[in-house]
């Protein structure tokens, strides 16, 4: 009996020898999407895996940075100030990864790398090659997520000066912050304003100090109601943003930007502010100076859309990295 637990001890030991797990467990995005949150890391060999809080769905986009510092050397690699001392760099899509390697001032294109996604893990193959001594890593994880709902086409003039519903979308699978329940506008004189309504507070509970969110909405007016002139016939759009970060210090901005089609190009022609007023962001639109007809139509399509970046580990601005024993 004794023999087995010395041979079960012995395997133990073995494979963690061979498999490397960072200690480093934090959760960021209290609120959710767990899929957009870096769980941890883990380094086996010449593989790195990702493992994500949540299941990664097969809709979403995603991309990602890993750096890699071979030696645990500041002295040499890269010079850029959060990632300084790092000798590689691996930039991946669900696609597919290819890997640098720093010389001179700059990352030089070193390998195509192999690449795989099962439910809430990563799996990124390093070429056998690279040599790990004493190693450290640091990534970010971009996540897309999107909330589609039917096109609306609604004319301008038939706003009101108390607000009326231009869209009602229902509940989605999405975390409430980033669940569009509502679209209303109202008119009142040459201001614009439009509102939108979500499940919950439209702001991520931030747990660290090193994720971003950028969420928005896009609405495209047609100033002459002709679907043959403009982009797709619409003249001006309406970027609605939030952005909300701790990199590693908080940053919170409503706002958003009026820009106009010049034939060929947007173009930008004024600043949108906003404000949160419970579950809603109220956004002010001035169009004063824009050349709409009394037929001016707004378009509202395509679902509203989130940029969600997790920056591993927590400590990553304040020179944090996750450390290996090979």
């Amino acid at each position: 009996m004794n023999r087995l637990v010395y041979l079960a001890l012995a395997v133990l030991l073995a494979s963690l020898l061979i498999c490397n797990v960072s200690l480093a467990d934090e959760r960021d995005l209290l609120n959710g999407p767990d899929y957009a949150d870096v769980k941890s890391v883990r380094l086996r060999r010449n593989e790195i895996s990702i493992i994500m809080y949540g299941y990664i769905p097969g809709t979403s986009s995603l991309s990602g940075r890993l750096y890699i510092d071979s030696d645990s050397n500041v002295s040499t690699g890269c010079t850029w100030p959060f990632e300084k001392g790092a000798d590689y760099l691996a930039l991946f899509v669900k696609g597919g990864a290819k890997s640098f390697r720093w010389k001179g001032e700059k990352f030089l294109a070193l390998a195509n790398l192999s690449t795989s996604f099962s439910g809430n893990v990563i799996d990124i193959v390093l070429p056998s090659t690279l040599k790990l001594i004493k190693p450290r890593l640091k990534l970010w994880v971009t996540i897309t997520v999107s909330d589609p709902f039917m096109p609306v086409v609604i004319g301008l003039n038939s706003l009101k000066t108390n607000y009326v519903t231009l869209l009602n979308d229902g509940v989605d699978q999405l975390p409430g912050w980033l669940d569009l329940m509502r679209i209303s506008g109202k008119l009142k004189g040459d201001v614009l304003w439009i509102s939108l309504t979500y499940r919950s507070t439209p702001l991520p509970k931030l747990n660290g100090s090193s994720f971003d969110a950028l969420a928005g909405l896009t609405i495209m007016i047609d100033a002459d109601d002709n679907p043959k002139t403009g982009f797709r016939g619409a003249e001006y759009a309406l970027t609605l943003k939030r952005m909300y970060a701790k990199r590693p210090f908080l940053e919170l901005s409503i706002n958003g930007e009026l820009d106009r089609w010049n034939g060929s190009n947007w173009v930008f022609e004024r600043t949108i502010p906003g404000s949160l007023i419970g579950n809603n962001l109220i956004y002010e639109i001035a169009l004063r100076g824009l050349n709409l007809s009394k037929n001016a139509k707004l378009i509202i399509a395509g679902g509203s859309w989130a940029v969600l970046r997790d920056y591993f580990p927590n400590n990553y601005f304040l020179g944090g990295w996750v450390n290996f024993e090979i």
